[in-house]
């Protein structure tokens, strides 16, 4: 994040005005912070354990996030207009599991562009003296922070945020890390804001010094300015420079007004947490009152508008179909007696012609409404049957994974992406044979996807995959060393559940309904739009996208024609009719059933790997008779207790059901687990299994074993014929023989 003045970039300035912050329990933790860092400042933060300086760099770097108009990077707020070029490092990285396992320095390096910036990174690497050879789990802590300094300084920033990094580095790599800082400021547009204890070597390192106590900031001003002399024979009985002696009057002064540590202070900073202060105080107070205190930015997805009117919300659209104007049967959307009030966002505000919006662009937009909605002291509730836009909302880093595709660009920038499937599935296995095994042959979208990103950027998605994951877990380490820090807010799940029997009549008797309601309408609505687009625009609309996709569209389209045929006589109708139903009712139970699927594997090991499954509850709305005292009464209460910061139950406590829903279907993501994807093809079925489990199972199947039975009645049959045999019991003795083998197996299932 840099500034332009007259074509030239400069240093990006550090405002902050009117800064203060309370921790999750309410206590302070800044008080009236104000700030005015000029550019390619070199700022040292000074001031005892405890004083605040940690909470103000996690603030500066986006870790906590500031109240809006306090803090201007460049003259902007970085929280709404992103926070690129800004880099924290932090003391917690070398105690984090993931850089203490077995892995090699060149591919921590690589994974975040050291191929890229091989100058940087060559010069880091002589400057802070890592040997390449080194592997990360049997390194000391400050070889260990050697690496985490390159990793962190390697790609060129703009703003750096040290909070004691150099504490385990000998005097020999402080010296050469610190002259590399100073060199930087001095070369390219940048300012660094760093909080330490040891003064060695930095007498004429910094431009700027701040003073802070008690969560406040005391003095900050230039280091001219705050040139304090000291009586020749006092520097000589410290052998403190002349900054060390101006540290050490700050600290006695900062001692002599507030007193002995004892929890009695000012500032929530100094209070006593087993013998923690500063940061340690703060994780302290945040790892105590994460579930049992007020959330600082709460957000609750699933139950809606009975939540939203009991807690002043608002409500978000997260289906993707329901961001289309119109169709609100097709689209199955919220009718205006239904919303009882309740105001609601990103629904009906895109027209039919347009793409569904990319997780990217419903993520930015989404995260917008959400800053609106707290503006106005409401609660955002989001709602929604799209479970990616869902997870990609919910976790800072799950974009990543989701490379953003414009077909209607690629069949002319890529012409190669619109030939047939089977063309594209052999390109793709030619470039990437690791991404060609994870997809089904059938699989038209994914196999072009993970093809265009190989035309794209020249390499396969399964390296990029594996590039990013690692990036990711290298950068949580580097900045917190806590995983929940990937989700983007305290989070209150809740999952309305009901059991599979009832939610299959439930959703056939709700196809009933559209159809009542005036399906045929919509349907005959969108043949007549997509008609009048494509002939005016001569273009023809992809059906496989979009608003097109919606249940209810394609499996009526032939019954609605239909009806405008007057060959068509009424029993032929009737059947086509109820045809289109059971299509329709059909694709809806699929739908839902691959939603359960994304619920148990994907959100649920994405929460337990973020350590935030005590924050997902199941209610059972099986009968509907019991909705208030199953599902209202249990998530308006579970929702208080959140919101006031209370201790919540354990969400197994709710029903036996939500035991048992709550528990992942299996302990992994396969999207995350490439050593699972084992592609095979059965000779005798040419049924194509994409794991070992998949294999298995089919080999098992009913299916598998007739197809088996009858290949080996067919040989036999073949050799008899060849050897001029003709016995009449050799087939009886063929299916015998086939039902003595598949008996076992047949019971074994059982």
């Amino acid at each position: 994040m840099s500034n332009t003045i007259n074509g030239k970039e400069v240093a990006p300035s550090i405002d902050v005005k009117n800064l203060s912050y309370a921790f999750p329990d309410g206590s302070s933790g800044l008080k009236d912070v104000f700030l005015d860092l000029p550019p390619g400042s070199r700022t040292l933060l000074i001031g005892a354990n405890g004083a605040g300086k940690t909470t103000l760099l996690r603030l500066l770097s986006g870790k906590r996030m500031a109240p809006s108009g306090t803090v201007h990077i460049a003259g902007i707020d970085p929280f709404k207009m992103g926070l690129e070029g800004v880099t924290y490092l932090g003391l917690e990285w070398v105690l984090n599991p993931i850089v203490r396992t077995d892995i090699d320095v060149p591919t921590l390096l690589s994974s975040i562009g050291g191929d890229h910036y091989t100058e940087r990174r060559d010069e880091l690497v002589r400057i802070l003296d890592i040997d390449l050879s080194w592997r990360m789990h049997a390194v000391s802590d400050g070889e260990r922070r050697r690496v985490q300094l390159a990793m962190g300084l390697l790609r060129p920033w703009t703003i750096l945020l040290l909070d004691e990094i150099t504490v385990d580095l000998d005097l020999l790599s402080r010296s050469n890390f610190l002259n590399f800082l100073k060199k930087e400021t001095m070369e390219r547009p940048c300012t660094i804001v760093y909080a330490t204890h040891i003064l060695d070597n930095l007498a004429t390192w910094p431009t700027h010094l701040v003073h802070m106590s008690l969560g406040k900031v005391k003095k900050w001003g230039s280091v001219e300015e705050m040139d304090v002399k000291v009586e020749q024979g006092e520097r000589m009985y410290t052998g403190n420079s002349q900054l060390g002696e101006l540290v050490l009057k700050w600290l006695q002064e900062d001692l002599t007004e507030r007193g002995p540590r004892n929890g009695k202070g000012e500032g929530a900073a100094y209070q006593s947490l087993e013998g923690k202060g500063g940061y340690g105080a703060e994780k302290r107070v945040e790892d105590k009152y994460n579930m049992a205190q007020t959330p600082r930015k709460p957000l609750i997805t699933i139950l809606a508008v009975e939540i939203a009117r009991k807690y002043n919300g608002e409500i978000i659209n997260g289906d993707a179909m329901q961001l289309y104007r119109g169709l609100p049967i097709i689209t199955n959307k919220i009718t205006q007696d239904e919303t009882k009030g309740v105001p609601h966002h990103l629904l009906g505000c895109i027209s039919l012609e347009e793409e569904t919006w990319t997780v990217g662009k419903f993520v930015g937009e989404a995260l917008r409404t959400i800053d609106e909605i707290r503006s106005r002291g409401k609660l955002p509730v989001l709602v929604g049957g799209t479970h990616y836009y869902t997870q990609s909302l919910l976790f800072q880093d799950a974009l990543a994974d989701e490379p953003e595709l414009n077909l209607n660009e690629n069949s002319q920038a890529l012409p190669i992406l619109e030939e047939p499937t089977d063309v594209l599935h052999e390109k793709l296995r030619e470039v990437d044979p690791i991404m060609a095994d994870r997809w089904h042959p059938n699989e038209r979208r994914k196999i072009q996807r993970s093809l265009e990103i190989y035309l794209r950027t020249g390499k396969p998605a399964s390296q990029l995959y594996k590039e990013q994951k690692l990036q990711r877990d290298i950068l949580a380490a580097q900045t917190d060393g806590a995983a929940s820090d990937s989700l983007r807010f305290e989070t209150l799940i809740f999952w309305v559940h009901a059991n599979k029997d009832v939610l299959h009549r439930r959703l056939d008797g709700r196809v009933d309904k559209m159809i009542a309601r005036g399906l045929l309408s919509e349907v005959e609505e969108l043949s007549s739009f997509r008609e009048r687009h494509e002939s005016s625009t001569g273009a023809t609309i992809d059906q496989t996208r979009g608003i097109w996709v919606s249940i209810g569209y394609k499996e009526f389209l032939e019954y609605q024609s239909a009806l405008s045929d007057d060959a068509k006589m009424a029993p032929e109708l009737e059947k086509l009719k109820s045809l289109a139903v059971e299509k329709t009712q059909a694709a809806t139970r699929q739908y839902a059933n691959r939603q359960i699927k994304w619920i148990r594997i994907k959100l649920l090991n994405a929460l337990f790997g973020a350590g935030q499954k005590d924050n997902t509850f199941l209610v059972d709305g099986s009968d509907i008779s019991q909705w208030e005292d199953k599902v209202v009464k249990p998530a308006t209460a579970i929702t208080e207790q959140f919101l006031s910061g209370q201790p919540l139950p354990p969400p197994s406590s709710l029903s036996p059901v939500a035991a048992e829903m709550l528990t992942p279907k299996r302990e992994y993501d396969l999207g995350q687990r490439p050593d699972l994807w084992q592609k095979k093809v059965c000779e005798t079925c040419g049924t194509t299994s994409i794991t070992e489990n998949d294999w298995n199972l089919h080999r098992q199947s009913r299916a598998h074993r007739r197809a088996v039975g009858m290949r080996k009645k067919q040989e036999n049959a073949s050799k008899m014929r060849k050897g001029g045999a003709e016995d009449p019991k050799a087939e009886v003795v063929d299916v015998l023989e086939h039902y003595l083998e598949t008996f076992p197996m047949e019971q074994e299932l059982k």
